[in-house]
């Protein structure tokens, strides 16, 4: 069956994403900048994963994930933070 249209009755949520950064310095000051103005419109905002490249396998440290984690806390919404395959393939496990 075709969905009826929405109706401006109808609940929307709007949110915002980012995702594959910080690699470097110069994404980290950008995606501070991004979260501190974070569009209103937002309810939340969602990381879906990759905050460190696929090619610095030396950055598979905690550092990495503690500098993304204190970008992400200056977001006036709800972050949502999911693993992308950068940190869960890429990343040695012994």
């Amino acid at each position: 069956p075709t969905p009826a249209p929405l109706t401006q009755a109808d609940p929307i949520t709007t949110f915002c994403v980012v995702a594959d950064a910080p690699y470097r310095y110069e994404e980290r000051i950008r995606l501070l900048n991004h979260i501190e103005n974070t569009d209103s419109d937002c309810e939340f905002v969602a990381h879906l994963g990759d905050i460190r490249s696929a090619r610095q396998f030396d950055t598979c440290v905690e550092e990495s994930y503690r500098n993304a984690s204190l970008i992400m806390k200056r977001s006036q919404k709800p972050v949502l933070m999911v693993l992308g395959d950068n940190e869960w393939n890429d990343c040695p496990t012994d």
